[in-house]
């Protein structure tokens, strides 16, 4: 793979486009995806960059997300690094074969990027795919912003060629369609050899032999969690309140704690690695907490994990709020978590926003380009 990359600067990107220069820059060598809003940008971006570099990468738009799936699998079993993209509902269709990739592992890294739409701003649904890492146990990040999701991809094939397994990484529509600023990295692409290695142990998932490896998957993800700490902090770091966030919802929480100047007040910590938790990382910063308060969207999936795998930690915290506060269904906006804040910090705000306006409602559309128009 050849490769004229340098750090040229600042550059302005949207998710897609940063998820797009990150998949260059690391040296992606194969592209499968299904297209669809929110990561329907992607794909035309990177076939952009190859033909400008001459980067040599191969493209599957592939007839579905499962086949897609299978193809980026291969192409790492084989020792490239591939790239697999889909929305969220697509996970549904590739989730056969990637239910059990953990088992036979990877060798070059592997990415899979999900795009999340809570609101169904642009899906026939809202469902919370968060729960596919779990049961595929393989590790899942959710960054915030344009550099994070940079960063992310970046990292995560190191980690997924460390760890011999592919990484997911979930970006909302709100974080696919922000444009900011983003500083690319210098990275010199090194020529690889790819071929597949027979091993029946590893590639041949049938009875004592499926066990076995699923136990050593199992036993790697929680050793991963014991140490991983991808998080960011904000605060003092003994304030009685402290906040958990992931995605959406971590600037929509800065925000606030600007409006109703809580500063010194509360702490946050967003998450960015949310499966496996960081249990020791949060373990230590849940003491001296009084308060403690989970704010993210959809099916409250960093409450749940933290629930039911930190309870011991958890029962020296007094108060503790999250999906009895914020709402299962729809986009969580700033003004819920204004709202919900300043009741429980005891602070009077008034929200100076437009007033809603009835809209009549439009017609749902497809993607540019979407096979399914017909």
């Amino acid at each position: 793979m050849k490769s004229s990359l340098t750090n040229t600067g600042v550059w302005i990107a949207n998710g897609n486009e940063a998820i797009g220069y990150a998949a260059l820059h690391a040296g992606v060598n194969f592209f499968a995806h299904y297209p669809g809003s929110p990561v329907n940008g992607v794909e035309p971006h990177l076939k952009m960059l190859n033909d400008q570099h001459r980067a040599g990468i191969v493209f599957n738009d592939a007839l579905n997300e499962h086949v897609a799936a299978l193809s980026a699998m291969g192409a790492s079993m084989a020792g490239a690094r591939s790239m697999l993209v889909m929305k969220h509902v697509g996970l549904n269709i590739a989730s056969d074969p990637l239910n059990y990739v953990g088992y036979s592992g990877v060798t070059g890294g592997m990415i899979i990027v999900v795009g999340t739409d809570p609101g169904a701003n642009s899906s026939t649904g809202e469902e919370d795919v968060h729960w596919y890492a779990k049961q595929f146990n393989l590790p899942l990040f959710e960054p915030t912003h344009i550099q994070e999701i940079y960063d992310t991809v970046i990292s995560s094939y190191e980690l997924s060629e460390q760890l011999s397994l592919p990484v997911m990484l979930l970006v909302s529509g709100l974080v696919c369609h922000n444009t900011a600023p983003l500083r690319p990295v210098e990275n010199k692409i090194q020529p690889k050899s790819l071929g597949f290695v027979a091993n029946r142990d590893k590639y041949i998932n049938v009875g004592q032999r499926a066990v076995k490896n699923h136990q050593l998957l199992i036993e790697k993800i929680a050793e991963f969690g014991d140490t991983q700490t991808h998080v960011t902090f904000n605060g003092s770091g003994h304030a009685p309140t402290l906040l958990l966030t992931r995605g959406n919802t971590h600037q929509h929480a800065l925000e606030a704690i600007q409006l109703l100047s809580l500063h010194g007040e509360v702490d946050l910590v967003n998450v960015i690695a949310v499966y496996p938790i960081p249990k020791n990382y949060l373990t230590a910063a849940l003491q001296g907490r009084k308060q403690l308060i989970f704010i993210e969207d959809q099916d409250g999936f960093l409450e749940n994990q933290v629930k039911m795998e930190m309870f011991d930690a958890l029962r020296q915290v007094e108060v503790v709020h999250g999906k009895d506060l914020f709402p299962a269904h729809g986009e969580i906006t700033v003004h819920q978590v204004v709202l919900q804040l300043s009741k429980l910090m005891g602070v009077e705000y008034e929200f100076n926003a437009l007033n809603e306006v009835s809209v009549p409602e439009r017609l749902g559309t497809f993607c540019e380009g979407c096979p399914h128009t017909s």
